[in-house]
């Protein structure tokens, strides 16, 4: 029983920071359209995914696959 309660919150702990760090690079995204001029085709071009993929994205319509945020962030 104990075993299952600690996967339990480790899996819970584990999705809250994956929620985290989209959250953050989200804010980070729209920083730099908002001041630096990236735009979200300019962005698409750059990580290889659909300009309304990232839009879904920087809308908070849809999440990053576990992954993808290297992706963005390297592209």
């Amino acid at each position: 029983m104990i075993s299952i309660a600690i996967r339990y919150k480790q899996c819970y702990t584990d999705s809250m920071k994956f929620k985290v760090l989209q959250e953050n690079l989200r804010k980070t995204l729209w920083h730099r359209i908002e001041e630096e001029g990236l735009t979200g085709l300019r962005l698409a071009e750059q990580t290889g995914f659909k300009q309304a993929h990232i839009s879904n994205f920087l809308n908070r319509k849809r999440g990053l696959i576990l992954g993808a945020e290297d992706q963005i962030i390297f592209g």
